[in-house]
């Protein structure tokens, strides 16, 4: 058969997902294929026929504000969309679907017809999710590790200076020698944590920017809760949000960095008791995240230093933690690859406020 003479029925019988052409100004579906395993199985084709205003009812609803702004771009602008949203079905099943459409502008100008496909990814989309959450949690070990097993090697280290003064060392070689051992060994250990948590660090931000619609307010109150459960701590976080549940296009991973290191940086230079406030904000066209604190700030010297490399504006946290000078690089740089902006206000003895703007859509 001539490549041209397939038809859209040739090629909608051969595919795994929907396919569609929808006229705006009636209201319908022109045409409507599907394969003989779709995604809306237990839903008939004489309903969705009769009825197409009514596909929108299961659209998830945290998704179906998304979904219908994307479909008025596409009517109004002729902007093309390829989206991911989740249903739920009939059944009381969630699944996960692809969307991709555009304008048939080129072909038929006289009319406004969309053309597009509805593919079923709910498979690859909870892969995805698996393989993100063994992430997180393994960013979680890691962030735990950092700062449990820091401290405690910091201290060894000051109770072993503490003794070096006091004991008369060269009356006791045995004494020196194991003292030489305690802080050879301390000092190889928080050198180890440096590297592990650098080598993640650099890993991230050789990955490619994959941005994926993200609910952010879940995210950042799963990582406050890890410091809350760190012991012996009594600093108080406090969150707050524009709403409930706030999604953006974003890289999940470079996110989850750029939060990570701006709130471990209020954890360590804040005091026993103090305060940090994390704020999400929901704007037309961007998302706005603030952390803030009550803790040292900032030095005037040091501000302009502050996103270098290997800075020389890096200090010890108030519990003696070791800087490594990569954080805020490694912050402003994973900003700047989604597309953001970060500044900050400071006031030394007062505290700190750290500001990221990102855009809300892709």
């Amino acid at each position: 058969m001539d490549s041209s003479t397939v038809s859209l029925d040739d090629f909608a019988s051969i595919a795994n997902h929907i396919t569609f052409i929808y006229d705006i100004e009636t209201d319908s579906f022109t045409y409507f294929k599907r394969p003989v395993k779709h995604i809306l199985e237990g839903i008939s084709k004489d309903y969705i026929l009769s009825q197409p205003q009514q596909l929108i009812s299961l659209v998830d609803q945290s998704d179906k504000e998304f979904v219908l702004f994307s479909v008025a771009r596409i009517a109004e602008n002729g902007i093309p969309i390829d989206i991911e949203f989740r249903l739920f079905m009939p059944d009381q099943t969630r699944k996960w679907v692809r969307m991709q459409a555009r304008l048939l502008k080129k072909y038929l100008p006289e009319k406004k017809l969309i053309a597009g496909t509805l593919e079923n990814i709910t498979d690859r989309k909870e892969y995805e999710l698996g393989l993100f959450s063994i992430k997180e949690q393994k960013d979680v070990v890691l962030q735990i590790l950092s700062h449990d097993l820091r401290a405690p090697i910091n201290t060894i280290t000051l109770a072993s200076q503490v003794l070096e003064r006091e004991l008369h060392t060269e009356e006791n070689e045995k004494a020196r020698k194991v003292l030489d051992i305690i802080k050879t060994t301390c000092a190889n250990s928080l050198r180890l944590i440096d590297d592990v948590l650098r080598i993640e660090y650099i890993e991230s931000q050789e990955l490619e920017v994959k941005r994926v619609r993200t609910e952010l307010v879940t995210r950042l109150q799963n990582q406050i809760s890890v410091y809350e459960l760190l012991p012996h701590e009594e600093k108080k976080f406090i969150l707050k949000t524009s709403k409930d549940a706030i999604y953006a296009f974003v890289d999940p991973a470079r996110f989850t960095l750029v939060t990570e290191n701006l709130l471990s940086n209020a954890y360590k230079f804040t005091d026993r008791r103090g305060r940090i406030e994390v704020t999400l904000a929901e704007e037309a066209d961007k998302v706005l995240l603030s952390v803030a604190d009550n803790g040292i700030g900032i030095p005037e010297m040091m501000k302009p230093l502050i996103f270098d490399k290997f800075t020389k504006a890096r200090r010890p946290g108030n519990q003696g933690e070791k800087p490594v000078g990569l954080g805020m690089n490694i912050v402003k740089t994973m900003v700047d690859q989604l597309q953001g902006r970060i500044w900050f206000e400071s006031q030394e003895g007062k505290g700190s406020t750290f500001f990221v703007e990102l855009p809300k859509d892709h």
